[in-house]
């Protein structure tokens, strides 16, 4: 019972309602609920972690030093949140009672110092760890590249290959993955070179990951070769060489991947299904667009709002405004985009009256809308109510300080001859 009650009270005091222990003292149990409170009201992440460390503190004395690993909860929490003072406040207690050094807790503490937005901690922490496993190196590596630090992930990467850790499919993906957002091909062939040097060898997962990898570095041709080389092509290395065609503006042959995935029996999840929408949307195969829809009802995917958005924006091209309206009454879930490229839609084919109808809902959703939308809406607006009810929202939402929403209601306030208000 002695080694259950850390846990106990740390459960206690992150859990959203305050529930004292009858196994706790009643200060003990008053510290808790206090904590609780102050997590559930949104306090100061310091003052409340610090709250829990007070709990924690007297009885892990008891405990020993392995128990380092009961403060992993509480810095996930902080991770949640993203913050980086209440993993400074752990990270300062773990020291303070001289905790021999715990892979697991550093792991935890790196990853919250990074979401947190801490990168300098979290650097400084791993050149300290005087043991590192590959879940140490595979979260440093994407802290760099998440920041943009391209460059710094992959010169870690190299770092790694250098040790005595062998890395695995995880932070080959996070490095591919850094080399991918750079755009930088040079980066992409050294990262290459490096896994073929090192006989990492290959599988499925890093397979995916160069497909990816080369296409959003520009070169379409090195990822098609990659992903016609996979011996069994899952949908997510399909889904890979798709997007990869679609970003480089090859939308033709990124059709006929999606006929050729259909037609060898590799089943469409969600996001190729928003692939093929999108492709069909662009080069205005309306039919395609039938098809795409058809097949996701089948497997039940036909309310997925996102594939609705760009069926309703393929609709909205060829003039077939009645499959707008039923397009918009399937979505399980309306979102700002739908609703715009709705009134888009009905607008641009002469159905004043449906886009209006469709304004009033969008103001009255309660969503948020974004500048694009709210120049959608303003150009289905011509009567000078319609017009100023628009006004009055983005004056009430804060979306006044657009530019482009200032310039479409200077210019429908203008053809409406209503310039002096």
């Amino acid at each position: 019972m002695l080694r259950s009650l850390p846990i106990l009270l740390l459960h206690s005091a992150l859990s959203c309602k305050p529930t004292p222990s009858r196994l706790l003292s009643s200060s003990f149990a008053a510290a808790a609920a206090a904590a609780t409170g102050s997590i559930a009201r949104g306090g100061g992440a310091h003052g409340t972690v610090s709250a829990v460390l007070e709990i924690v503190g007297p009885i892990e004395l008891l405990l020993p030093s392995s128990e380092a690993r009961l403060y992993v909860r509480l810095l996930r929490r902080c991770a949640l949140d993203a913050l980086a003072a209440g993993a400074g406040a752990v990270h300062g207690h773990v020291l303070k009672r001289g905790f021999a050094p715990d892979t697991l807790v550093s792991n935890v503490l790196i990853d919250t110092y990074a979401k947190g937005g801490s990168l300098a901690a979290c650097r400084h922490l791993f050149d300290e760890m005087p043991h590192r496993d590959v879940a140490s190196w595979c979260t440093v590596i994407s802290a760099h590249a998440s920041r943009g630090l391209w460059v710094d992930a992959i010169g870690v990467f190299k770092g790694l290959l250098s040790s005595e850790v062998k890395p695995n499919r995880f932070v080959i993906s996070a490095t591919l993955n850094a080399c991918s957002r750079s755009g930088v091909m040079e980066l992409g062939l050294m990262v290459h070179g490096l896994v073929i040097k090192s006989g990492l060898g290959v599988d499925r997962f890093v397979e995916v990951g160069f497909v990816d990898m080369y296409a959003k570095c520009g070169n379409v041709g090195c990822s098609f070769r990659f992903f016609s080389e996979i011996p069994v092509k899952s949908s997510v290395a399909w889904n890979a060489v798709i997007s990869g065609f679609i970003e480089n503006g090859c939308v033709v042959e990124a059709a006929e991947l999606c006929k050729d995935m259909h037609r060898v029996g590799i089943a469409m999840d969600v996001v190729t299904l928003r692939l093929a929408a999108g492709v069909a949307a662009f080069l205005r195969m309306f039919e395609l667009c039938r098809n795409v829809h058809v097949y996701a009802l089948k497997v039940g995917l036909g309310r997925d709002c996102y594939v609705l958005s760009e069926l309703v924006k393929s609709a909205g091209r060829v003039g077939d405004t009645q499959y707008i309206g039923q397009l918009v009454a399937a979505a399980r879930r309306r979102d700002a985009s739908l609703y715009s490229l709705a009134i888009s839609g009905y607008h641009s084919n002469g159905c004043q009256d449906e886009a209006v109808k469709l304004v009033e809902h969008l103001l009255s959703s309660g969503l948020s809308l974004r500048e694009g939308d709210l120049v959608t809406v303003l150009d289905v607006c011509h009567i000078k109510e319609e017009v100023q009810q628009v006004h009055a929202y983005t004056l009430k939402s804060g979306c006044f300080s657009y530019i482009n929403v200032c310039n479409a209601l200077i210019s429908v306030y203008s053809e409406i001859g209503s310039l002096m208000l």
